[in-house]
């Protein structure tokens, strides 16, 4: 039975070959690409600047058209007020970068007196802002 099985997987492996496995090549982003993301880094770090600062008028700036109108620089400031109420001053930002999974999503990376946190910010297709959420770190 052995030796059937082994005549078997033989003429198997031979009938049908051993295709070769090639790895694709890893594809390189685009440089409008990596402009983009550059650019919503960019924005993304003066808008937490800004947040800093207290500017919460020209940080509003930032965000889409259409929110404009049910966010106001009150509510924006009322929103850093509670994450700083919850996290302690802000200290530094430590990294910025593009999301992996989504490259309309730059996550921040901020240390507050008392924790860290990664501060989400998402873009539209025009490098504006629609959505900020944080989790801790």
């Amino acid at each position: 039975m052995k030796n059937q099985f082994s005549v078997f997987l033989l003429s198997a492996i031979l009938t049908t070959g051993v295709a070769p496995v090639y790895a694709a090549p890893l594809m390189s982003p685009s440089s409008q690409v990596i402009a983009q993301a550059d650019a919503r880094e960019k924005i993304a770090a003066e808008f937490i600047d800004l947040l800093v600062k207290g500017d919460t008028r020209n940080a509003l700036e930032r965000y889409d058209a259409s929110l404009q109108e049910s966010i106001t620089p009150q509510s924006l400031g009322e929103m850093w007020d509670d994450l700083i109420n919850e996290t302690g001053p802000f200290q530094k930002t430590t990294r910025i970068l593009t999301s992996e999974n989504s490259p309309n999503i730059v996550i921040i990376s901020c240390e507050f007196e008392k924790v860290k946190r990664d501060i989400f910010i998402i873009f539209n297709d025009t490098n504006k802002i629609v959505g900020l959420d944080y989790v801790q770190i």
